[in-house]
């Protein structure tokens, strides 16, 4: 049995992220040791440098999941520590009733999953509108969530990610 849920039901949606003005000028005029991720499909990848922290105007984000919007769009990366982020990326920041019931691993899988069965490509880009009506199947065991079922589907995708 599963529960769905659409990802506008898991996530806050209406945290921004930085605008058109937060450029790599910008970041390097104030440098500091704050990562700022752009649409790469790399997680690792810090394509806009290191920004100064507690800056007027600019957002900031600690261990929650981005969707890129742009370039490698389509990807969902779980971004822990603190960061900012690009235009050219969402935060998917998961609302309070879900963070002891969900994995956010299960999630990051669950989104680009249904974002590839949607199509969403460079070519035909998901914003929030279209993003948030994508349906998350949660496992479920009579009508509640079964956060260990996540995390067993989690680590046998992980498995079978190496083999491949």
């Amino acid at each position: 049995m599963e529960i769905i849920k659409t990802v506008d039901e898991l996530f806050d949606l209406s945290i921004p992220t930085n605008s058109s003005k937060f450029t790599k000028s910008f970041i390097h005029n104030n440098p500091g040791n704050i990562p700022v991720y752009g649409a790469s499909k790399d997680p690792k990848e810090v394509g806009y440098g290191y920004v100064a922290d507690n800056l007027q105007g600019i957002q900031y984000f600690n261990d929650c999941l981005t969707w890129n919007i742009d370039g490698s769009s389509g990807v969902v990366h779980y971004r822990k520590g603190r960061f900012s982020l690009s235009e050219k990326v969402i935060p998917l920041i998961l609302k309070d009733e879900w963070k002891e019931v969900v994995d956010i691993e299960y999630l990051k899988i669950m989104i680009e999953s249904a974002a590839i069965r949607e199509g969403f490509s460079f070519n035909n880009k998901a914003g929030k509108s279209r993003l948030a009506l994508l349906e998350i199947p949660l496992p479920a065991i009579g009508g509640i969530i079964d956060l260990d079922a996540q995390k067993a589907y989690v680590n046998k995708f992980h498995k079978i990610y190496r083999i491949k």
